[in-house]
């Protein structure tokens, strides 16, 4: 899996590189958090939530303690055109905290997990636009607003990363490939991967 390929890329880097592993919400298994806790000096994670789990705190539940802080900051986030979006700049409002997630029913053997809860949520959208919201959990510390900032910057170049691999696939139609060897894959997929960055980049700057 992707987050033990990061740890060991943490071991081979050593302690003055720290590795993140960046997650979208298919990444948000209670279990993974629990590989990051019981790790010695494994991997950092970054996971944008999709359960509304349960934290130790008066509101109950993750989204609902988070919903219920004072803003903290902003974040400010371009967003591109895409078919039924229009492109414009999100102002996002920042709250985040330490939260101590509770294990699911019938998974309490596996204990809580302490992790950091950062949510941007745009509360000034335009009418017809679906306002943006992340709320992601990280295992790195999120102490002020300048952290919580990076953090989002962080996960917001998720989005390119898979755009560079669905060009890959649909440009490059990499996985059409009917070569004898690796060797031989490996050499066209050092082109191929040329190919789809400045696709990628002519993108990026016809975008803009």
């Amino acid at each position: 899996m992707s987050y033990d390929q990061a740890c060991t890329l943490q071991t081979e880097c050593g302690t003055h590189t720290t590795v993140v592993s960046v997650g979208d919400r298919e990444a948000d298994v209670y279990e993974l958090f629990c590989d990051a806790r019981d790790r010695k000096n494994g991997a950092q994670l970054l996971v944008r939530a999709a359960q509304n789990r349960r934290v130790r705190h008066e509101c109950g539940y993750l989204f609902d303690h988070l919903y219920g802080l004072a803003p903290a900051g902003a974040y400010e986030l371009a967003v591109e055109a895409r078919p039924g979006r229009t492109a414009r700049v999100a102002q996002l409002a920042v709250r985040f905290a330490k939260v101590t997630l509770q294990a699911p029913a019938g998974r309490k053997r596996l204990g809580p997990v302490e992790v950091y809860a950062v949510l941007a949520r745009e509360e000034a959208a335009p009418a017809q636009e679906t306002p943006l919201e992340w709320l992601l959990l990280t295992t790195l510390p999120v102490r002020d607003v300048q952290q919580a900032q990076q953090r989002l910057s962080w996960y917001s170049v998720r989005w390119a990363i898979e755009v560079f691999h669905r060009t890959l696939k649909s440009g490059c139609r990499i996985e059409d490939r009917q070569l004898e060897n690796a060797r031989r894959l490996e050499n066209c997929l050092a082109i191929d991967m040329v190919v789809a960055w400045r696709i990628l980049y002519l993108r990026h700057h016809s975008a803009g």
